[in-house]
């Protein structure tokens, strides 16, 4: 039980941040959509791992955040796969470490507009 309690504190934390950071994030989160909770959920998780890998505290698999990410309806449409995920977390770790919060969150940005598209052309 407190293994998921500090997970979802983190969880919730790693959103603060990315707001404080990022403060335009908030407007997209409420005027665009999949695109902004997309782009939200997913920041949130690569943040929350890099501060949990940090703290040495347990962190949800790959796995795990998909079948999150797939019990959102705005998300559930999504191709969002584990292989995918995986390669945008190695993709985005690095830029959380170093603090570019601004290019983490373009890069989510743009994979979820990739994601977006491809889910019209199913």
């Amino acid at each position: 039980m407190l293994r998921e309690t500090l997970h979802i504190a983190v969880h919730e934390l790693a959103h603060a941040a990315l707001r404080t950071a990022y403060p335009e994030l908030e407007r997209l989160t409420h005027e665009e959509g999949v695109l902004g909770e997309c782009i939200d959920e997913i920041a949130a998780r690569i943040l929350e791992l890099v501060v949990s890998e940090r703290l040495g505290l347990a962190t949800h698999t790959i796995e795990e955040h998909v079948y999150e990410l797939k019990h959102y309806s705005n998300l559930a449409n999504l191709p969002i796969s584990a292989e995918e995920l995986r390669k945008l977390y190695q993709q985005t770790t690095k830029q959380v470490r170093e603090g570019r919060i601004a290019e983490l969150i373009n890069t989510v940005l743009n994979t979820c507009k990739e994601w977006m598209e491809a889910s019209k052309n199913t």
